[in-house]
């Protein structure tokens, strides 16, 4: 499988675009060189979507932050240990567009009542929040947002409603209960 498959297929498996994606693993693999002592103070990560491979740039910037110079910054043990921190990055990444595209896809949609799954939460959650599959990602509804006398369980199917403030489920004060 080429790079670029594989780029393909992961966007499509995260359901992210590929060049965000790209783009993720460009700040990624950016931020695993920036923690090597001798990295430049300014680079930027050139990836060429088509073979994967990934150049380090290093540049030179005037007073006004035009680039002046520019060069092959790319150090030649770049490997495991880079290569794990660019991982770690990158998953973090991913799953901070997923969060961002949930938030956009719920953010105007207030009062829509949605079916969700309710997931184990850890435990030091336990008491705060309840932790819901709504289809495309996971969503925390508040203790506070619940029925007062509902037990919810692992498993169990509900109906949730887009409240108001910081894009927040609730069970309350909706038509349909179950």
């Amino acid at each position: 499988m080429s790079f670029r498959d594989a780029l393909g297929a992961m966007a499509q498996e995260e359901n992210i675009e590929v060049m965000e994606l790209l783009n993720a693993l460009a700040n990624s693999m950016l931020k695993a060189y920036k923690k090597r002592p001798d990295a430049a103070e300014d680079a930027e990560v050139e990836i060429n979507p088509e073979t994967g491979a990934i150049k380090i740039i290093g540049l030179v910037l005037d007073a006004e932050g035009n680039i002046t110079d520019e060069w092959d910054a790319t150090p030649a043990d770049f490997g495991r240990i880079v290569a794990r921190n660019a991982r770690q990055n990158l998953l973090d990444a991913i799953a901070e567009i997923r969060r961002r595209h949930m938030y956009e896809e719920f953010v105007n949609r207030e009062g829509d009542i949605v079916s969700g799954t309710v997931l184990p939460v850890n435990e030091k959650f336990l008491d705060r929040y309840t932790k819901l599959n709504i289809g495309k990602g996971e969503a925390m509804m508040p203790r506070a947002e619940q029925i007062n006398i509902e037990h919810l369980t692992e498993g169990q199917r509900v109906k949730v409603n887009r409240s108001t403030g910081n894009c927040q489920w609730s069970r309350r004060n909706q038509g349909a209960r179950s």
